[in-house]
């Protein structure tokens, strides 16, 4: 049995046409990079002494006016994106704007697979222990780095909150308190006054 002339020379036309697609289709993925749609995020929470104070005075931290205290930070990454994450970077300002006393907390534990990359479901916890010894309002950021797959970087801080001692109330003065009682006694005697 023998195909026609006809279908055949169909055929060769429609495999040469097919042919033409393909090498177009080919030079277009060449000409135009595929891009991933993953977008990689990084999230840092901060606490002091296992409370997330975000907000003054935050944690109260009892002192005696003398002796430094420690206070302990924990620091919890994770990656709420949809690729991994490498090249992580974690530092605390240590509450200050001089980057020469920043410090990077000590890596806990969380790499459940062991690969070095921060996967979408683990969360690393860090630490760090510093001793203060001035009272008063203090805060401190977190500051965490990291890069996606195609090395777009990713970056997030958190601020913590903490006061060494014993935050002042308001409390009126003596003297206040002896203007006060005062002026209400010489009310009291003008109203009397005017009574009789």
């Amino acid at each position: 049995m023998s195909i026609p002339v006809s279908i055949a020379v169909a055929g060769m036309f429609v495999m040469s046409q097919l042919r033409l697609v393909i090498l177009a289709l080919a030079a277009l993925a060449v000409a135009v990079p595929c891009t991933s749609l993953a977008e990689p995020i990084i999230d840092v929470e901060k606490f002091v002494n296992g409370e997330d104070a975000t907000a003054p005075p935050g944690v109260i931290v009892p002192w005696d006016g003398i002796s430094a205290v420690t206070v302990t930070f924990t620091y919890l990454l994770a990656n709420p994106g949809d690729e991994p994450l490498s090249a992580l970077l974690l530092f605390d300002d240590n509450g200050t704007p001089d980057a020469g006393d920043d410090f990077s907390p000590i890596f806990q534990g969380g790499d459940l697979n062991g690969n070095g990359l921060l996967d979408l479901d683990e969360t690393w916890v860090y630490a760090a222990a510093r001793s203060i010894s001035t009272g008063g309002q203090h805060q401190n950021t977190a500051f965490a780095f990291g890069s996606g797959i195609e090395l777009e970087g990713t970056n997030d801080s958190d601020t913590v909150f903490f006061f060494l001692g014993t935050p002042e109330t308001s409390v009126p003065e003596p003297s206040a308190l002896l203007l006060l009682g005062l002026g209400l006694a010489c009310l009291a005697l003008s109203r009397r006054k005017r009574a009789h």
